[in-house]
């Protein structure tokens, strides 16, 4: 290359300068069809390029990020610029992670910023959330997260922490009120040990003063026994690791409660032996492998969902299952199970769970899968299920055979003193099953494509995928 050439070069870059300077008053002018849009629309738009929120894990990365919005959408141009900060539900959420923070950021200064990002929102109701992130340093911002709380507690919609318990004992100098929280969440790290963590988290009243609060969530090693709470105005709870115990005192004080998601620790119950009756919970799911030897004491006259992600080991435990289903037979309406249940039987439908309109069942045995077509044959058993409408099997790779059509069929319409017609079949097959594993006759493909035809939902293959419409009419079916 001469010498000339690379001279030229940085001459070409200024003169590429210069014009681009000529053309900037009619860049500057022009009407670009996205800046024309009224300030409501991009507003409404701006809203949906928010990013999801956070769960409240110690893993949790989005926090405030430049890269996202509401952050990004400063960065554009100066009319995004100003609609974005005119827009003050795009700034409600606010979720720290502490990790994240500079380890010599004063407190003050934290504050002052979170004030900034919350002055933005003019008098909307507010999200708020921090959690540790990893690593973290015992008792960092702690300060400064309770004069958030205490600052912004008004107008606190929303409150999620995931903290240590020197944060939470530091937020117990606050007296509230909190007039706005509907919503609570309450972590702690896995680390945090059990003893005495009791008797300092009870003086955490603050949200006592809560007159809205109606949904609340423990995480990781929070527990109900270390916060003073409103238990009896709250509507939903979400909760794991709990003790029988814990479970019965949650159910007795909770006394308006409609949803309850928990675990319940394999341990002995030890102060509670008389039955207890809920007249308004309607959803129970029990997680994470939870013991079922509290339904001894239990009565849900008005249960009307039941999730089970456990399995029930023994015979003695079985019977306790089935009169605390029978308890709640009345009202129950949908049933569903997420780990395989090794004592399910045709009982629990036949005479625990009789009124049933939703079964989901994940991977049954082969046997009780077989009983089960057998005894929905409206044919042979009219009184069976009668308002069943919806009927999935997950994680299940069965043959649909002619019996199983059979009962399908008798189910398709609404006969006279017969019940509800079956509306929905699901057969959900297992990871790495594939469509050459499928053993489909001819005869029962026409026979499942007359029930959709019919108005029966028919999805058999895996979940993203309907593998009985492969094998259409004329077409090799795969065997």
């Amino acid at each position: 290359m001469s010498t000339v050439s690379v001279d030229q070069r940085p001459l070409a870059d200024v003169e590429q300068a210069v014009v681009l300077s000529a053309k900037s008053p009619a860049m500057d002018g022009a009407a670009y069809p996205v800046l024309t849009l009224p300030h409501e629309i991009t507003s409404e738009i701006f809203l949906h390029c928010l990013p999801p929120l956070p769960e409240l894990s110690s893993d949790a990365k989005n926090g405030p990020n430049a890269s996202l919005a509401p952050l990004l959408l400063l960065r554009i141009c100066r009319t995004w610029r100003n609609v974005a900060l005119s827009t003050p539900h795009l700034w409600v959420h606010l979720h720290l992670i502490l990790a994240d923070l500079p380890m010599d950021l004063d407190e003050v200064e934290l504050e002052r910023r979170v004030v900034d990002w919350f002055y933005r929102t003019g008098s909307c109701s507010l999200s708020f959330s921090v959690a540790l992130g990893s690593p973290f340093v015992d008792g960092f911002a702690a300060e400064a997260i309770r004069a958030i709380v205490r600052r912004h507690a008004p107008r606190l919609q929303t409150i999620s922490l995931q903290l240590e318990k020197t944060h939470f004992v530091r937020l117990a100098s606050i007296s509230g009120p909190f007039p706005a929280l509907e919503n609570l969440s309450l972590a702690l790290p896995f680390n945090t040990g059990e003893s005495g963590d009791a008797s300092e988290m009870r003086a955490l009243k603050p949200f006592l003063t809560a007159p809205r609060l109606h949904q609340l969530s423990y995480g990781d090693r929070a527990r109900p026994r270390m916060f003073s709470l409103p238990y009896e105005r709250l509507s939903k709870v979400t909760c794991d690791a709990l003790s029988g115990d814990e479970f019965l005192d949650l159910i007795h004080g909770a006394t308006f409660l409609q949803e309850l998601i928990c675990s319940v620790n394999r341990e002995a119950i030890h102060f509670h032996t008389v039955p207890i009756t809920h007249n308004h919970l309607r959803i129970l799911c029990l997680i994470y492998n939870s013991s079922t030897d509290f339904v001894r004491f239990l009565c849900l006259p008005t249960l009307e969902k039941l999730h089970l992600s456990l399995d029930v080991p023994d015979p003695p435990a079985n019977l306790n299952f089935l009169a605390f289903l029978a308890r709640s037979s009345v009202s129950l309406r949908r049933f569903s199970t997420a780990t395989k249940i090794t004592m399910l039987t045709i009982d629990w439908f036949a005479t625990a769970m009789p009124n049933l309109t939703e079964i989901e069942l994940y991977s049954p045995h082969r046997s009780f899968f077989q009983y089960l077509f057998a005894a929905l044959d409206r044919t042979e058993h009219s009184g069976f299920l009668p308002l069943l409408r919806a009927l999935s099997f997950v994680d299940t790779s069965f043959d649909v055979t002619q019996p199983m059509v059979q009962a399908l069929s008798s189910r398709c319409s609404t006969m006279r003193d017969q019940g509800s017609a079956l509306e929905s079949f699901q057969l959900i097959w297992p990871r790495g099953f594939t469509t050459e594993s499928l053993n489909l006759k001819e005869p029962i493909v026409v026979a499942l494509r007359g029930l959709a035809e019919k108005g029966m939902l028919i999805h058999i293959g895996p979940a993203w995928k309907n593998s009985v419409w492969l094998a259409r009419r004329g077409e090799k079916i795969p065997r």
